[in-house]
């Protein structure tokens, strides 16, 4: 998958959370810094258009109370302008993209649902995309998923599950869409489903996860890829994980 070396694979969420602002070139570079063979983002749309990082609809939670404004309310440049807290701005896509690209990092970019035009961000995600390695993108909406299929024959697609959602047909969407990966919270990496998913050809990937006893519970388990808020922390831990 997307040219990893062997498992278990360790991405950085957010890049890495534990001491730097999520979702910006800093962060990421830490967990490139610390091993990290990928990073996961999440992306939405800026007003004046572009594809910027970030998780939330506003800047509240980033900025530690100072702006609650929206994100999609908001150019690039004003977006740019914002210091989140500790330090370090909303980067665009197209930046990180060039940033992994020169540290040979993989991608796995998170579609959010909750914009103001699902199919929008879809279609400037994928413009960005053209000619790039080393992707994948996933979402907790099928059909935005099913609109980067429609749109894009080739490009890798994780399909993005929370136990706490809706009970999707995961055989029927992953072999409809040609999947290449399905992403999971702890308490969905079951002996079973991951036997499951593997028969189906599905690589597996856990989110989020801060505990080396229980990513260590979860590789013995199977799991392909352990997402985590500190890659530097866990590479020092679990031996398993080797450099990029």
């Amino acid at each position: 998958m997307l040219g990893l070396p062997s498992t278990p694979w360790l991405f950085g969420h957010r890049g890495s959370r534990d001491t730097l602002a999520e979702n910006t070139i800093p962060a990421m570079r830490r967990a490139a810094d610390a091993g990290a063979v990928g990073i996961e983002i999440d992306v939405r749309l800026c007003a004046s258009g572009e594809v910027v990082v970030a998780h939330d609809v506003d800047l509240e939670r980033v900025t530690g109370g100072r702006d609650s404004r929206m994100v999609a309310e908001l150019s690039l440049a004003e977006l740019q302008a914002v210091v989140l807290q500790p330090s370090g701005t909303v980067p665009s896509l197209e930046q990180v993209l060039e940033f992994c690209a020169e540290r040979d990092l993989a991608l796995n970019i998170e579609l959010k649902k909750d914009v103001p035009s699902r199919f929008a961000l879809v279609r400037s995600t994928l413009a960005l995309l053209q000619g790039r390695e080393r992707v994948v993108i996933s979402s907790f909406d099928p059909l935005m998923l099913a609109a980067v299929r429609w749109r894009d024959r080739k490009v890798p697609i994780g399909l993005l599950l929370h136990e706490e959602g809706p009970r999707l047909p995961v055989g029927l969407l992953a072999s409809a869409l040609h999947a290449v990966s399905i992403h999971v919270d702890p308490p969905l990496a079951t002996e079973s489903n991951l036997e499951r998913w593997h028969d189906a050809g599905l690589r597996v990937l856990v989110w989020t996860v801060n505990d080396p006893a229980q990513a260590r519970r979860l590789i013995e388990r199977g799991v392909d890829g352990i997402m985590t808020d500190d890659p530097r922390r866990m590479r020092k831990k679990l031996a398993v994980f080797k450099k990029a």
